[in-house]
């Protein structure tokens, strides 16, 4: 995501900057979503596993790891959303040069969007979703 993108989205008429706790909403949110497709995941490997002839102590730790990793994700989104609840309404972020590190612009922009009605500008800066 470009800091063009960026700056449009703090200057949206919606406010002045990112609302933290926001932020922290949205990064929560987002981390939900994956521990839902992690969930689902898990349901279609148990299903292939059951009908395939692998070593079953190799596949249950396998299957283990991935209910490990949608806990730990999901863990995360309940501590992202405990901060976001307890962090003061006035405090903002003037700029979040972090979002030019997240390589997906739209999971870049969902986590920019400082009003749950603010749209996001339409113009991209080159990026392509192939998947």
């Amino acid at each position: 995501m470009s800091s063009q993108i960026a700056k449009k989205l703090m200057t949206d008429e919606c406010s002045d900057g990112y609302s933290c706790a926001r932020v922290m909403a949205n990064a929560a949110k987002e981390l939900r979503t994956l521990t839902d497709s992690a969930h689902h995941m898990q349901t279609v490997v148990s299903k292939l596993i059951a009908t395939s002839s692998t070593g079953a102590d190799e596949t249950i730790r396998d299957l283990q790891a991935l209910d490990h990793i949608t806990q730990s994700i999901e863990g995360l989104a309940h501590f992202l959303d405990a901060l976001s609840e307890d962090t003061p309404a006035g405090w903002e972020y003037p700029d979040l040069a972090a979002a030019d590190r997240v390589k997906l612009e739209d999971m870049a922009r969902r986590l920019l969007n400082a009003e749950p009605n603010c749209a996001a500008p339409d113009d991209r800066d080159g990026d392509l979703d192939l998947f």
